[in-house]
């Protein structure tokens, strides 16, 4: 039985750079997602954590030039995390437009907020 509270990540890193997600959502709709490992970065000495979706749930460190790729609203993008000299997080997704001109999108308030941002940009 899964726990519909928690993703459920599937790894052989380094034999595979593939890392597969598999979450629900309250209603049972399974959902998959795959990410390409381009680079783990390193861990600071003042390393930061994420923040809990929910009462109990689990937190992450956040790596150092940590880079990796997915596919999210149809376009292939490349999410990097990199720590500022100031200690915040600089999130960034990088990916090209329907006329494959690059763009690059980014924040210091979080991994999820720069995504909400990507999908503003690109499908409002």
């Amino acid at each position: 039985m899964f726990n519909y509270d928690e993703p459920i990540f599937i790894c052989d890193y380094p034999t595979s750079s593939i890392i597969k997600l598999i979450y629900y959502e309250s209603n049972g709709k399974r959902h998959e997602r795959s990410y390409n490992i381009l680079s783990l970065g390193n861990y600071p000495s003042n390393v930061k954590y994420t923040q809990r979706g929910k009462k109990n749930s689990a937190v992450y460190k956040i790596p150092n030039k940590y880079k990796v790729e997915t596919v999210l609203g149809g376009f292939l993008i490349i999410c990097e995390s990199n720590y500022l000299p100031n200690g915040k997080i600089k999130y960034s997704i990088e990916w090209k437009d329907n006329n494959n001109v690059s763009k690059i999108i980014s924040n210091t308030r979080s991994s999820s907020g720069v995504a909400n941002e990507f999908y503003k940009v690109v499908f409002i």
